[in-house]
């Protein structure tokens, strides 16, 4: 569950990300003021989370190939689906390296990563709750 609240919560992040830099254009649209600033900002935020997105997508399928060379294919693929937040974590400190010197890239990977998280920690709320009213934690 908290693999499923993360992905949901970094898909949010993501979009969440680009909010600020857009609305920053659309009012120098409006106003007729410069736009170069606000594009740039956009992009280098898009490109923040690109990068992200693709070192999650690396760091799942080197996982599961990894973990697959040991075990089946399948058994590869969950224990991978089961550590679907650190490979997020993971993908965020990688990320870092890339975003360290831009203040727009590391507004979005913190966007991003902020909201993965808060997904996954959202998923384990009701469980919790259900196995501290039930008594067994």
């Amino acid at each position: 569950m908290h693999s499923l609240g993360g992905a949901i919560g970094g898909a949010i992040g993501s979009g969440r990300a680009l909010r600020p830099a857009e609305a920053e254009l659309e009012a120098a649209a409006f106003e007729g003021k410069d736009t170069a600033s606000a594009d740039e900002k956009i992009a280098q935020r898009r490109a923040a989370i690109g990068v992200y997105w693709l070192l999650v997508a690396a760091v799942t399928i080197l996982g599961s190939l990894g973990l697959s060379l040991t075990q089946d294919m399948l058994w590869g693929v969950g224990l991978v689906f089961l550590g679907f937040p650190l490979i997020q974590l993971v993908a965020s400190l990688l990320s870092l390296a890339y975003c360290l010197w831009h203040k727009e890239r590391l507004k979005a990977l913190g966007t991003v990563t902020l909201w993965s998280f808060g997904g996954g920690v959202l998923i384990w709320l009701p469980i919790v709750a259900f196995f501290l009213l039930q008594g067994s934690l």
